[in-house]
């Protein structure tokens, strides 16, 4: 039987690796090569929100946000899959800086707590 190399995959995983094919798939098919990667990433994610591909696009994003100038689109993939396979949840393996980058105070289902009050301005 055929053993799939992703058979012990997270969903996360197959998503980082089925949008990077997707990315290298719709660059190498177009003229690209005069066009900077964020606009090529946004072109890309654009036709997948048009054939509805909500998720895929999600990561297409993520792979523009983390892409830097002198940064292969291949070594953000394998942050991805590294991340992934340390069991991290979706939305930190996509968006890694997501929980170290959120503000003080945090938002409960009570309104924002700022210094012992509510958003409603009330004493909790």
């Amino acid at each position: 039987m055929l053993e799939l190399p992703l058979s012990d995959a997270t969903m996360s995983e197959v998503l980082a690796r089925v949008a990077y094919r997707w990315i290298v798939y719709r660059y190498n098919r177009r003229l690209y090569q005069s066009i900077d990667p964020p606009t090529i990433l946004t072109d890309i994610a654009s036709e997948l929100a048009w054939h509805q591909l909500d998720t895929l696009q999600v990561w297409v994003f993520a792979y523009r946000r983390l892409w830097q100038r002198h940064t292969s689109i291949k070594s953000i993939r394998d942050g991805f899959i590294i991340a992934a396979r340390q069991g991290h949840s979706w939305r930190r393996v996509a968006f890694p800086q997501y929980k170290s980058q959120r503000r003080d105070p945090r938002v409960t289902n009570r309104g924002v707590a700022r210094d012992g009050t509510t958003s409603r301005g009330g004493e909790e």
